[in-house]
């Protein structure tokens, strides 16, 4: 069967994906449709046929621009990850093929609804494909020239990588994935007595973030994905806030500490894949499918997380 898989969006989204493609990959030809911002992640992905990327999400004239120049024939199924209806109703528009979302409701007698109730997300994308991975780990296989670079970058000696900034979708930007830069000062002096140089990552806006948190080489914009997670790889133990490189951590299988606030952590990531760390709010987690619903509280959940929980699951790491 010739199927498409759609995961538009984000990064770490994407990943969680990873494991229902790889899947399906070895049964059926599989290519897959995607945005700008987890186009890293299915470019690198063995075994499916092609990567479709469109400009999504983007303003509704860009996207028909793309609709009238591009055609999707010759699929027999869409696996839609996802329940937005207008990306649903325009799938269908350009394939005319069956369809398996992750929505409640179907659309019309094309589409099949599974709805989204499974934990972690790895096993609702599996089941909204239809099969049942080995792993619920992300997927994210490294080229030799990212581990050559990342290598360089680490010099030698054993290292960790904290990602204290995140929270940036290209739908949108949820500042209360991120606590305090200051909080991680605590955690950062624990790594540095064990004997571990602190390296610290994220995107080109997250440089004063990752300098705030006092590490000692500051990498924040200066890499690819690609080698974000090589660095990581490398790592004696991962930790940061809710985002991608948390992702890759487990995909790598690094030790990993994940700062949580309006996010759940048992619907994220597999059990027993990190060591969370939360506050004290009973309003968290908030987050329903994606989606933010704002916070009148004052960012409670995350204001609440403490420095010295971080200190706390670090130490268990290494117990």
């Amino acid at each position: 069967m010739n199927l498409l898989a759609v995961r538009t969006h984000a990064f770490g989204d994407a990943l969680m994906c990873t494991p229902a493609v790889a899947a399906l990959s070895t049964v059926h030809a599989v290519s897959v449709l995607t945005g700008p911002s987890a186009l890293p992640v299915w470019s690198r992905m063995p075994g499916i046929e092609s990567v479709i990327t469109a400009p999504i999400p983007a303003n509704p004239l860009s996207l028909l621009f793309w609709t009238m120049s591009h055609r999707l024939a010759g699929f027999d199924r869409v696996i839609f990850f996802g329940v937005s209806p207008v990306l649903r109703r325009w799938l269908r528009l350009m394939t005319r093929a069956a369809m398996r979302s992750g929505a409640d409701l179907p659309l019309g007698s094309w589409e099949e609804a599974v709805g989204f109730g499974e934990k972690p997300a790895a096993l609702a994308f599996s089941r909204i494909a239809g099969v049942a991975p080995e792993s619920l780990r992300p997927v994210f296989p490294l080229k030799d020239q990212e581990k050559a670079i990342a290598g360089k970058m680490a010099e030698q000696g054993s290292y960790a990588v904290i990602a204290p900034g995140g929270g940036r979708n290209p739908r949108q930007s949820v500042s209360a994935k991120r606590i305090s830069p200051e909080k991680w000062r605590e955690g950062i002096v624990f790594l540095r007595g064990k004997g571990y140089k602190v390296l610290g990552v994220g995107a080109a806006g997250d440089r004063e973030t990752v300098a705030a948190a006092g590490v000692d080489v500051n990498l924040a914009g200066s890499c690819s994905w690609g080698v974000t997670a090589a660095l990581i790889a490398g790592a004696a133990v991962f930790a940061g806030n809710d985002s991608g490189p948390a992702h890759l951590a487990v995909a790598h299988e690094v030790p990993t500490v994940v700062v949580f606030g309006p996010t759940d952590p048992d619907s994220l990531y597999p059990a027993d894949s990190i060591i969370p760390v939360k506050g004290t709010a009973l309003c968290s987690p908030c987050y329903s499918k994606g989606i933010f619903p704002g916070c009148g509280r004052g960012f409670l959940c995350m204001s609440s997380v403490e420095a010295r929980q971080i200190v706390e699951a670090l130490k268990k790491v290494f117990s």
